[in-house]
């Protein structure tokens, strides 16, 4: 019996060595094709976000006198944080320095798109590869399945990096990183520490956009839930601990704003405003943000749950993401949001596949990621160029109905809340079913995603009659 179990466990490591060296080969080879993506053509916001890094390269330190210099005093309502600016500036000025770039040349932004400036696009898309790639291994070394590191060379970060351009690349990392670490503090010894460096993290990800802060009371909830299971209630250590939470969040997400308070308060009101969004009245309220409505029942109803379920510690890690993929699912469900944006919600579905393997997860990730793929196409009049060096637009226009863009996105708010609910069932209810997904049917899911997108890339150079 003794040899007949060490063959099926070497055949075993056999079968998982095979496979682990088919994804490296696999990522490898996407990682390459995503190197030569990043030299095509790129959408107005990657080139106003260098137009802005440039002009800190060049010593206007003060970016956003820049960005009022060029595009006039309301664009300072439409910006973000100014961490982004300042790290490609440095990587500007270090490729000036190597290649001799003049940058005191006027780059017109009209034209930088249409005519790249000596070095980009690809220059300006390093900071960005190295990001994704720094993704990829993370989740390569972190989470069960390794497969779901394909996730991250999927429709959504093609779409948001690729043709878009802007910086939701870099806040994901970051949130990625500040899951991970929330995530050892649920079940190390030590997790006090585990839960500040994740909350810096956090803090770290307002710097690039606000998206972050939204998470933070999922965070303080949870956190303080294990806080008051391993420390006494209310003595002064628990107090304290308590009181850090905030503190550490907030202290690391203000510190860059110190050279410019000044607009601290123009920039974030503005992306405070977008999650005002719908408004409905109730009784005597009136203009009534339904995201905040909706927001406030979610954080409640985790309240209830760490409260009031005896067995929560058991699945606090299971709640905790299922909390930050609610909240960041119903950002997008309830206001109106850009393209890109959505790349944010990619670390928490990364989390919630690897810790709950039932099929239909992978299935709904997998309708996701492909739908998604017809959501830039709302934006064809003012994405082309670049969008139809990317989707063949006519063909798309000639066979699609007229309301293409009104189904697809009822159809992926539709599976964000049946994938919520879902998973409510799942890791609330003490009756909920599970049907565990097969290991090659997991793959398969995870790069149809991927062969749809490259289909597309491919359909396009097909010429319409």
């Amino acid at each position: 019996m003794g040899i007949f179990e060490n063959q099926i466990f070497l055949r075993l490591k056999k079968k998982i060595g095979l496979e682990r060296k088919i994804l490296v080969a696999f990522l490898l080879v996407l990682s390459i094709l995503y190197c030569y993506f990043a030299t095509l053509p790129k959408y107005g916001d990657f080139w106003g976000l260098i137009l802005f890094s440039r002009g800190f390269a060049a010593g206007n330190y003060d970016v956003y006198k820049v960005i009022v210099s060029i595009f006039g005093p309301d664009a300072i309502n439409q910006v973000q944080p100014p961490a982004y600016m300042i790290l490609e500036g440095i990587w500007i000025k270090f490729g000036a320095i190597l290649f001799n770039w003049n940058l005191g040349i006027n780059w017109i932004y009209a034209n930088l798109s249409s005519h790249p400036p000596e070095g980009f696009p690809i220059w300006g898309m390093i900071p960005y590869l190295f990001a994704l790639f720094l993704l990829v291994i993370l989740t390569f070394i972190t989470v069960k399945n390794k497969w779901l590191a394909l996730i991250w060379f999927g429709p959504v970060t093609f779409v948001s990096m690729i043709i878009i351009g802007n910086s939701d690349i870099f806040v994901s990392l970051l949130i990625f990183v500040s899951l991970i670490f929330a995530l050892k503090g649920f079940q190390e010894e030590n997790f006090f520490k585990f839960q500040l460096i994740s909350l810096v993290f956090l803090g770290l990800s307002m710097w690039f956009k606000t998206f972050g802060g939204l998470l933070f009371p999922v965070y303080f909830l949870c956190f303080t839930y294990i806080l008051s299971k391993k420390t006494p209630l209310f003595n002064f250590k628990f107090l304290t601990n308590v009181i850090l939470y905030p503190l550490i969040f907030i202290g690391t997400a203000l510190i860059i704003w110190i050279p410019y308070y000044q607009y601290f308060l123009a920039v974030n009101m503005s992306r405070a405003s977008i999650l005002w969004g719908s408004t409905i009245s109730i009784f005597f309220l009136n203009n009534i943000s339904i995201w905040l409505i909706g927001f406030l029942v979610i954080i409640y109803s985790l309240f209830r749950i760490l409260v009031y379920k005896s067995d929560t510690i058991k699945r606090i890690k299971n709640i905790f993401i299922l909390y930050v993929f609610i909240s960041f699912s119903w950002m997008f469900m309830s206001v109106y949001t850009q393209t890109q944006w959505w790349l944010i919600l990619i670390p928490s579905i990364i989390l919630i596949l690897d810790y709950n393997e039932d099929i239909l997860n992978y299935i709904l990730y997998c309708c996701f990621a492909i739908i998604y793929l017809l959501n830039p196409l709302k934006w064809a009049t003012i994405l082309t160029p670049p969008i139809d060096f990317y989707y063949p637009v006519q063909l798309i226009n000639k066979f699609a109905p007229t309301n293409l863009f009104v189904i697809v996105d009822s159809l992926i708010f539709s599976l964000l809340l049946i994938w919520v609910i879902d998973l409510l069932k799942n890791n609330i209810s003490e009756e909920s079913k599970r049907i565990l997904i097969n290991s090659r049917f997991s793959i398969f899911l995870l790069c149809l995603p991927i062969c749809v997108l490259f289909l597309l890339l491919i359909v396009n150079k097909v010429p319409v009659a």
